[in-house]
């Protein structure tokens, strides 16, 4: 069974992987942000909230992936804000194809990822896309994994 610790070096080495991302945090989307030294365009993972099922035999870990790159500001800044959304947008299929190859076994993609198309201005603009995210591991409900110290029991 995958650990969390795996789950997300798994997703940041796919991450970093692709050419149009320079960044892979882990945590705290506004932490990451508000970060003098984020350099750009860069995914943040952030936890939330899980669902361990022991009837369906399934642990979801659900994150919420941003991708995010620095908005050009000027005289058309819509336009610059709707071509980074665009290219961030792409990205995430790209991750997401990746995500569900079949190589990888021991984890499944959920079928549907909602996203949603973000602008945010703190101390840089930046636009992209946030995009809910569910990885299923199996869960084989062994207690005789489970260290326990009445082993007499």
């Amino acid at each position: 069974m995958l650990t969390l610790n795996q789950i997300v070096r798994r997703i940041k080495t796919i991450a970093l992987q692709h050419k149009q991302l320079r960044n892979f945090y882990f945590g705290n989307v506004t932490d990451f942000i508000e970060d003098k030294q984020t350099r750009y365009a860069s995914l943040f993972l952030q936890d939330n909230q899980g669902v361990i099922d022991v009837a369906g035999k399934v642990v979801s870990y659900n994150f919420k992936m941003f991708l995010l790159d620095l908005e050009n500001v000027s005289n058309e800044t819509q336009k610059n804000t709707l071509d980074v959304q665009s290219d961030m947008a792409s990205v995430a299929t790209d991750l997401l194809a990746e995500f569900n190859h079949s190589d990888y076994l021991d984890w499944k993609l959920s079928s549907g990822s909602s996203f949603g198309l973000v602008r945010e201005s703190f101390d840089d603009i930046v636009a992209g896309i946030v995009v809910d995210l569910t990885i299923q591991i199996p869960y084989d409900n062994n207690t005789c994994a489970v260290p326990n110290i009445n082993e007499n029991v």
